[in-house]
């Protein structure tokens, strides 16, 4: 906590790794007057300061960020005692120890959100908080229900490191930050812009140079993820990555799109779909599914592609229904708790169908 207020007022700049979702890590040159605008405008939107719970490792964004807003608030963040897997035993204690008289933040990820509410205790603790941050993933349809039936106030966030962290909340920009869309063959690709962009990439111009662009005066980071803006709602949707929009027969597939209407199925709780070669179409919609507690019946496991089909065809397009579908106890992860999608086709490469 110290170095950090240190490095706070000394304005130095770090390197933050990228959590490698789509590849190798890149190193993320962010100056300090980034990572504290971020923290600052997170701050803002939660009401004011409080004391936050560090559940996420600070080599990467989410959790650095953590202890930057606990530096700005001049408040020193909670810990969890335990160093093994991350649990609602570790996490309601943290809780129960947090100063009182003060708000009370989290920032987590969907994985860590799962465990906590599957757990009474977990659940309570959630509760208790002003306000939990889950970002870094998708949130599955069921566990938006779960937070909902037990009262947890929380905000999903959509950043990454290149924004020093979450920039938009429940589709809503941060107070600075811009959002535009630059149209391609797959849809409209989000672009960033706001005191909190990254100075580029650590020894990699190349790199910087295509992510990073200038117009009319205004210096934009391209992300790699598909979005739109809802009139109506007035909030932008993330759509999924660009390179992960499947083309299956000229038709594009958004796997968000897919996974949304997997994990709305009884009794899924959460769903990864990605895209595998194929010789006829190009590429094919494959999908795995966790199931709920008490497992899926006995026709989704004997016949889990047909199953899921067939309650799909009037949900999806018929080019947008998994070919493919397997279900797995848990979906493969990085350290990061995003999606191991190199994972999920492995999986597929090596098993198919097989449980």
């Amino acid at each position: 906590m110290r170095l950090v207020q240190e490095a706070v007022a000394a304005q130095r700049a770090v390197v933050v790794p990228t959590s490698g979702s789509s590849g190798p890590p890149k190193r993320v040159l962010l100056s300090m007057s980034a990572l504290k605008a971020s923290a600052e405008s997170t701050l803002s939107f939660l009401g004011g300061p409080g004391q936050w719970l560090a559940a996420l490792s600070p080599r990467h964004i989410g959790g650095l960020q953590v202890y930057l807003r606990s530096a700005v608030s001049g408040i020193p963040p909670a810990t969890l005692e335990d160093d093994g897997p991350f649990g609602a035993g570790s996490f309601t204690a943290a809780v129960a120890a947090m100063r009182p008289g003060t708000r009370h933040y989290a920032a987590l990820v969907p994985t860590q959100v799962h465990r906590l509410l599957a757990e009474p205790a977990g659940r309570e603790a959630l509760a208790s908080l002003d306000r939990v941050l889950i970002g870094g993933a998708p949130l599955p349809a069921a566990s938006v229900a779960a937070l909902d039936r037990a009262g947890v106030r929380w905000t999903h966030t959509y950043g990454m490191t290149e924004t020093a962290g979450g920039c938009i909340y429940d589709g809503v920009p941060l107070p600075g930050v811009a959002v535009r869309l630059e149209q391609g063959p797959a849809g409209g690709r989000i672009l960033l812009s706001g005191p909190i962009l990254a100075q580029g990439y650590l020894q990699d111009p190349v790199a910087t140079a295509e992510a990073f662009v200038t117009e009319a005066g205004v210096r934009w980071y391209r992300t790699s993820d598909l979005g739109r803006y809802d009139e109506v709602r007035r909030r932008w949707k993330i759509l999924g990555r660009v390179d992960e929009v499947i083309n299956t027969g000229g038709h594009k597939v958004h796997p968000d799109d897919v996974s949304s209407a997997l994990c709305a199925m009884e009794p899924v709780v959460d769903a990864a779909v990605v895209a595998l070669p194929d010789p006829q179409w190009g590429e094919r919609v494959v999908a795995m599914l966790v199931p709920a507690a008490g497992g899926p019946p006995v026709e989704a496991l004997t016949r889990p592609t047909g199953w899921v089909r067939s309650r799909l065809r009037e949900t999806l397009p018929r080019y947008a229904l998994p070919t493919q579908v397997r279900w797995s106890d848990t979906l493969p992860r990085l350290a990061s708790g995003k999606v191991d999608h190199a994972g999920v086709r492995a999986a597929f490469t090596q098993e198919g169908e097989r449980l």
